[in-house]
């Protein structure tokens, strides 16, 4: 009886934990994704790392639940620190590729690294 009730409360082995790992994994791919990006659209990246975001929240709902430990209250808010950061960081590269693509060097960047590949062989200079 006494097992049982430890169960139900999170104080035995088998309790549930924060998943840290998943959301950390997600994080890191998506910043992955927009580092990438940068080159081409940075828009995978940015919903990889939303998704990333949403398992925090579902992690946060978890813990106001009741689901998890109480005293993992410092894992969800470090993940949700690290998601911000993270989603702060992908807004920042979307500033940076819409600023790309206004001024006319995403186009001149694009044209150099073709260029560098070879596939514009006899396409005007823009």
């Amino acid at each position: 009886m006494i097992d049982e009730v430890d169960e139900l409360f999170g104080r035995s082995g088998d309790a549930a934990r924060v998943r840290v790992g998943p959301v950390i994994a997600v994080l890191t791919f998506g910043m992955i994704l927009i580092t990438a990006g940068l080159a081409i659209s940075v828009v995978p990246g940015v919903i990889v790392v939303l998704v990333a975001r949403t398992m925090v929240d579902k992690e946060a709902e978890r813990l106001r639940n009741g689901f998890l430990p109480a005293d993992s209250g410092a894992s969800v808010r470090g993940l949700r620190i690290a998601s911000t950061i993270v989603l702060l960081l992908a807004a920042i590269a979307l500033f940076i590729q819409g600023w790309m693509v206004w001024s006319g060097l995403y186009e001149w960047w694009i044209y150099r690294l073709l260029d560098m590949v070879g596939w514009l062989h006899g396409l005007p200079d823009p």
